[in-house]
């Protein structure tokens, strides 16, 4: 008899089917469904820290035109996010990356952080977020662009990355 194979279960954005995306109710809410990690998404502020937030823009869960990267740390932590007939009685805020580590390294819960596209703008702030990161067993990188895994590789070679792949599909028929 073979011994089956484990296949870690990363809850995609947090518990995102009970709890707003990226949001520490939906990690909390992972972490009690039995999540084996959470997958999220950062992105620097102007002032270059890593925030939690999928969209480069802030108009789909802020309602506002500006992208992420044009507003400071301060300005971003204060957003109530949600739908927008939510949004105003919303006490949903975009995390800072920073208080969602120290809470992943207690619960000692395995991070899939997702590097978004924004970031090809600020590879100088990749390079000095890796510095001295310290992440839980099991955590990893991941992107769609595998310039920001090379950084990572080149500056924290111990890091796991993994490249998100995409493939158009054209079914052909044959005869």
């Amino acid at each position: 008899m073979s011994k089956a194979a484990f296949i870690p279960v990363f809850a995609h954005r947090g518990a995102s089917a009970y709890a707003l995306e990226n949001t520490f109710k939906a990690f909390e809410k992972a972490l009690e469904l039995g999540a084996d990690g959470i997958e999220l998404d950062i992105q620097f502020s102007k002032d270059g820290l890593p925030v939690v937030y999928h969209d480069p823009q802030l108009s789909r869960l802020v309602g506002t035109n500006k992208l992420v990267s044009d507003c400071t740390i301060e300005e971003l932590l204060r957003f109530k996010l949600g739908k927008p007939w939510r949004r105003l009685f919303s006490s949903y805020k975009m995390p800072a990356f920073e208080a969602v580590l120290a809470w992943a390294n207690t619960q000692q819960m395995p991070l899939n952080i997702e590097l978004k596209s924004t970031i090809l703008d600020n590879k100088s702030g990749l390079i000095h977020f890796l510095r001295g990161l310290a992440l839980p067993k099991g955590s990893h990188f991941s992107s769609f662009h595998y310039e920001l895994l090379e950084i990572v590789k080149k500056h924290r070679p111990e890091f796991e990355t993994a490249l998100i792949a995409t493939k158009k599909n054209k079914m052909g028929s044959s005869s």
